[in-house]
């Protein structure tokens, strides 16, 4: 298949990955920086009217960095496929009625996890123990419908890749490296050696 849009490739390959029943199919790894520190965590990555975004909660110290950057790197491997793809993508917040329309597809621990650190403990904040956070979870969780709210701290952004490289990894050949640039709503290909 030979597709020069990579966010379209990237979507038959996450879709491929899928079929494969690849776990980190949904996923990717998004960095940012901390007062110069770099900092990488594993996040879903979704796909929303063609475009891709992540979805975090205001109280995360990821959200200052989002929030302060006006790029990040985002990386997903999909090993059932043997393909990388690494990109620079510029942020940008997504609506907060996207957000709401998004949140209610998500499972019911991350709703109730959005609600506890709203209410009660910022995300990545220290407790005395693991049953004293489960005791947290279970107390939000007994005081929330079956489909809540999003909380206001429910938020997201879209990433806007600028460039991306594509490994495809090859046993019996050379391995199959490229880089896309946009220009404009152009984007240029480029062959790297791997």
């Amino acid at each position: 298949m030979i597709v020069h849009e990579p966010l379209a490739l990237l979507a038959a390959d996450r879709a491929r990955a899928r079929e494969l029943r690849d776990p980190w199919a949904s996923l990717c790894v998004l960095s940012t920086h901390d007062a110069g520190t770099p900092q990488a965590r594993v996040l879903v990555l979704r796909d929303i009217s063609q475009r891709l975004a992540v979805f975090i909660n205001a109280t995360s110290p990821k959200q200052a960095q989002l929030g302060a950057s006006s790029e990040v790197a985002v990386l997903t491997y999909l090993a059932s496929v043997g393909v990388q793809y690494r990109m620079m993508a510029g942020v940008e917040r997504i609506p907060d009625v996207v957000v709401q329309s998004s949140w209610r597809e998500r499972p019911r621990i991350p709703k109730v996890m959005d609600h506890l650190y709203a209410r009660h403990a910022r995300q990545s904040t220290v407790v005395a123990s693991p049953a004293d956070l489960q005791s947290l979870f279970d107390d939000v969780a007994a005081g929330l419908s079956d489909d809540p709210d999003a909380p206001v701290e429910a938020i997201g952004y879209f990433l806007a890749p600028r460039e991306i490289e594509r490994l495809e990894l090859a046993a019996d050949r050379l391995h199959r490296r490229e880089r896309f640039t946009v220009r404009g709503k152009q984007w240029r290909l480029e062959t790297l050696v791997p």
